[in-house]
């Protein structure tokens, strides 16, 4: 079972509003990890389980994180006779997030046989019949797109899936991540990498009186009180980020914003009756990075990948610059006709301009940020239909003794 530490991911009104948790991480500690528990038998230790109860599907995009977990799961797999993981692909229709060409590249590599496709258009839009089912039966939930995981396994008898949740904040780049990149040559230091070091050096006040100087947001749709609360929120976030790696991950490890991923996750499949298998948000697999990487860990995302999964995926994957993207699956035809119905309920007009929010919306900008608000907005406004549908339905029904 994925371990994991827990964390209230309540999102409060303000969250709401401005469509991010606003929550930062805190530092704790991680558990000791052996020398012998490198990283990659701490993500088979997390996957083993799952692979002994097949069909174990593996989310997969055609990207690094997802590309990773599918390699390590098949060797696996094939290491200790089990069944080869199931891979399963959500396909955009939109030529813009074609990742055809990867998936391809990887699945050939794997040999693997059985590959699960699902080409989707506007089924999983913002407020489309995936997402409202899931809204009523949850509510609103960060982050927004959380329907998408189970969608996954339609069509399949999957008992569990592998998401390679948050690798990018794992073992993307992080604020201190230059200094290892500098001292291992990867490239020559820059004048932003002396600002680091002073950054680094200097107290924890004078980095947020740096960041306020540098850090703004183009929110218009939040009213300037909570513009205000939220923007100052993030600057005190800002350059919180521990320095060395082994403290960085144990203030990774309680990011509420994972947490809720996961627990959003986790809740959507157990509906579905899948178990989900998150080994970057694997407690042990957290500690035995943050043990291997060292006192500035890997370097770069390419270094780190090289570094944990060597040469198991082709080569390119390990160093690509981009990943998959669905922005225009989002903004389909439900989702645009809620928008222009929309009477402006359902958010909180002391937090929200209305009128700006609706223009973002139309404009299709910023889903990331206002789309948690439009499922908030949908959500009210469903529920005071389905509340009108049933005294409507009570009006129609006979009185005792009535014909």
């Amino acid at each position: 079972m994925t371990r994991h530490l827990g964390i209230d991911q309540r999102l409060s009104p303000l969250e709401l509003a401005c469509g991010q948790m606003l929550r930062g991480p805190t530092l704790g500690q991680l558990p000791r990890a052996s020398l012998s528990l490198t990283p990659m038998t701490a993500i088979e230790d997390a996957l083993r389980p799952h692979l002994t109860s097949p069909p174990c599907a593996v989310a997969f995009s055609g990207g690094r994180d997802s590309s990773a977990l599918l390699a390590v799961a098949t060797r696996l797999a094939r290491r200790e006779g089990l069944d080869d993981p199931l891979p399963v692909t959500i396909r955009s229709g939109f030529g813009a997030n074609d990742e055809a060409a990867w998936q391809e590249l990887v699945i050939g590599h794997l040999g693997l046989n059985d590959w699960h496709r699902l080409a989707v258009q506007h089924e999983l839009e913002l407020v489309g019949d995936v997402a409202a089912a899931a809204l009523r039966r949850r509510g609103v939930v960060y982050p927004f797109n959380a329907h998408f995981v189970p969608y996954a396994v339609t069509g399949t008898r999957a008992k569990s899936l592998v998401i390679g949740l948050d690798g990018d904040g794992l073992l993307g780049e992080y604020l201190w991540m230059g200094f290892k990149e500098v001292l291992s040559g990867e490239r020559r230091p820059t004048r932003m990498d002396v600002d680091r070091v002073l950054l680094a050096a200097a107290p924890r006040a004078a980095r947020q009186l740096w960041a306020a100087r540098r850090l703004s947001l183009d929110v218009p749709w939040l009213r300037d009180a909570a513009r205000r609360t939220v923007t100052e929120t993030l600057q005190r976030q800002a350059f919180a980020e521990p320095v060395t790696w082994p403290r960085r991950l144990a203030w990774y490890a309680r990011d509420p914003r994972v947490g809720a991923a996961y627990d959003a996750v986790n809740a959507d499949l157990a509906h579905v009756g899948v178990r989900v298998c998150t080994p970057f948000w694997d407690v042990r697999v957290i500690a035995a990075m943050a043990r291997h990487g060292g006192v500035l860990g890997y370097g770069s995302r390419t270094r780190a990948m090289r570094a944990i999964f060597g040469e198991i995926l082709p080569s390119g994957v390990n160093a690509r610059p981009d990943k998959a993207a669905f922005e225009d699956v989002f903004w389909g035809p439900k989702t645009k006709d809620f928008i222009a119905r929309w009477d402006g309920t359902g958010l909180d007009p002391a937090l929200v301009d209305l009128d700006a929010l609706r223009q973002c919306w139309r404009e299709q900008h910023w889903p990331g940020w206002t789309a948690l608000p439009l499922q908030a907005a949908w959500l009210a406004a469903d529920a005071r239909n389905e509340s009108r549908d049933r005294l409507v339905d009570r009006r129609e029904v006979p009185r005792s003794g009535e014909r």
